[in-house]
């Protein structure tokens, strides 16, 4: 929610092509991220804190979520992937704040949880 924004202000200063501001600054960020979620992964694992069950049941739809990202990704405009940026960041903020005193998010917030990535267990 800061990286990309902060890349997408940045990167036209480096020379970055409009056509592919938002590929760029979304792969920065996921090149900044990846190594250390999977570090973290290993750390809580080793400490005995990872729910290998909830890992198991994300790890099909994080596998076909990297795979068809990656094949996608080059065929969509970046003005449509800054549109898309902006109403995930909107719809996750209204998320944020309409189930913030809930205790159980039912079955809608189930699904956006699962294609958001919260890690509040599904």
């Amino acid at each position: 929610m800061v990286l990309v924004p902060t890349f997408v202000t940045l990167f036209p200063y480096f020379g970055t092509s409009h056509d592919v501001l938002m590929h760029a600054a979304v792969g920065t960020c996921l090149a900044l991220i990846v190594p250390g979620a999977l570090m973290s992964t290993r750390k809580q694992h080793q400490q005995g804190n990872l729910d290998l069950a909830l890992l198991r049941s994300w790890l099909p739809a994080v596998c076909l979520g990297i795979v068809l990202g990656a094949l996608l990704v080059g065929f969509i405009p970046t003005t449509a992937l800054k549109v898309f940026f902006v109403a995930f960041l909107l719809f996750s903020t209204i998320y944020a704040l309409v189930e913030k005193n809930r205790d159980d998010a039912g079955s809608a917030g189930r699904h956006f949880m699962m294609v958001a990535g919260s890690p509040r267990r599904l």
